[in-house]
């Protein structure tokens, strides 16, 4: 996200990627949107809250799908892209 990357293409190295200008600007966007309450940081309120209709979007792996399907419906469930940053094209995915 925000054209950074946590590790080299070849998969050796963090630094000069994990600490880069791009990927501590990403970091920081996360802390200050939990810090401002737009967001939770810990993942099992993340999940119990928006399987509670008190939260409309869920950046997550596919780890919590099931119980989402189980809980929320198939119906009531979509993918949508991130907020991306100004100068970023493409964004991952979420919930």
């Amino acid at each position: 996200m925000n054209g950074s990357s946590y590790l080299s293409p070849d998969g050796t190295a963090i630094e000069g990627y994990f600490n880069s200008p791009a990927s501590i600007e990403m970091m920081q966007l996360f802390v200050d949107m939990i810090k401002e309450g737009s967001a939770y940081g810990a993942q099992s309120k993340i999940s119990d809250t928006f399987r509670n209709n008190k939260l409309a979007i869920q950046e997550s792996g596919i780890w919590p799908l099931k119980r989402h399907l189980e809980v929320i419906g198939k119906e009531n469930l979509g993918i949508a892209p991130l907020p991306r940053m100004e100068k970023i094209k493409t964004s991952q995915q979420c919930y």
